[in-house]
């Protein structure tokens, strides 16, 4: 096992998303969408965490709402610069195994921003699986 973490969109519209967007393949439920995935990346993690102000672990679904997202892309463009990433990825991937990563889980988030600014039947969450 190992810590996986990604952000999932709860809605009940079949979701088209633009050629940059890029859904990950999991098997959740009919409604669910994960537009974020990472695999042990606790630095990334972390990141999300302390923007979203979750003090304590054991919390394993994390609303999150459009406000949240740029504060949310703020906090992982750092990891964008080799260095950064050395000293605080805290990860198993070497920062150009990861990059792609990293550049795709930016264009997702903006999209699910604006998804869940036209429908707002529709929630996120972040999940985390330590």
């Amino acid at each position: 096992m190992g810590l996986d973490n990604g952000f999932i969109l709860k809605t009940k519209n079949a979701v088209t998303v633009p050629s940059f967007v890029a859904l990950f393949d999991y098997d959740f439920k009919d409604d669910e969408y994960e537009v974020v995935y990472w695999r042990k990346c606790w630095g990334l993690r972390g990141a999300v965490l302390d923007t979203l102000h979750v003090a304590e672990d054991g919390q394993y679904h994390i609303p999150v709402e459009s406000d949240d997202i740029p504060a949310l892309i703020r906090a992982i463009k750092p990891f964008f610069s080799k260095e950064y990433w050395e000293r605080n990825g805290n990860s198993i991937w070497e920062f150009d195994e990861f990059f792609d990563n990293l550049v795709q889980t930016v264009l997702n988030l903006s999209w699910l921003q604006t998804y869940l600014d036209e429908h707002p039947d529709a929630s996120c969450y972040f999940y985390d699986s330590y």
